[in-house]
């Protein structure tokens, strides 16, 4: 079994995935991947207006598959909504 199975035998049933062949899809012939779990993960109440993100984030558009934010970029986010 290799590093993608263990994985998803580890964890595939905390995602949001709903099949082994969903994740198989979504990993593209990947070798490694990265699980990461979140404690008293809730919905935000109030959205962050793509304006503030852009500015902080120096961005014209949002990737269509997200985008990694430092933690500098993830305090400024959280400041903005203070």
């Amino acid at each position: 079994m290799d590093d993608l199975d263990k994985l998803w035998n580890s964890y595939g049933p905390e995602t949001c995935l709903y099949s082994y062949e969903e994740y198989d899809d979504l990993m593209r012939g990947k070798e490694k991947a990265t699980f990461v779990r979140f404690k008293d993960l809730h919905e935000g109440f109030k959205p962050i207006p793509f304006n503030l993100i852009s500015m902080i984030l120096e961005i014209e558009r949002m990737p269509r598959r997200g985008r990694y934010i430092n933690k500098e970029q993830v305090d400024g986010l959280i400041k903005s909504l203070e």
